[in-house]
C-alpha cells in the first residue's frame, strides 16, 4: 500500500472480486481515506458490477484492481 502514490484530494476506485469482501478491505479503505483526506473520495465496487454502476467517464484519478483477494477457505 505504501508504494501507491495516492495524493490528497484524489478520487480512488477500489475494485474487488469474489463472493464476499476480504477481511483486509475495511483496513485498506481506511488507509486510502487517510491518504485522500477530506477533499478526496474512495469508492469500492465489485468488479462484476462495475458496468452497472454507471460512473461517468474519467471520474476517478486512480483505479486499484487486484490488490484485494477474497478470503479463501481451505477444505
Amino acid at each position: 500500500m505504501d508504494k501507491l502514490e495516492i495524493q490528497p484530494g484524489q478520487k480512488v476506485l477500489l475494485l474487488w472480486f469474489g463472493q464476499q469482501p476480504s477481511d483486509t478491505m475495511k483496513d485498506t479503505v481506511n488507509v486510502l481515506l487517510q491518504k485522500v483526506g477530506e477533499s478526496g473520495k474512495v469508492q469500492v465496487e465489485h468488479v462484476e458490477r462495475l458496468a452497472l454502476s454507471a460512473h461517468p467517464d474519467s471520474l476517478f484519478d486512480v483505479v486499484i484492481s487486484g490488490l484485494l483477494n477474497p478470503k479463501q477457505s481451505q477444505p
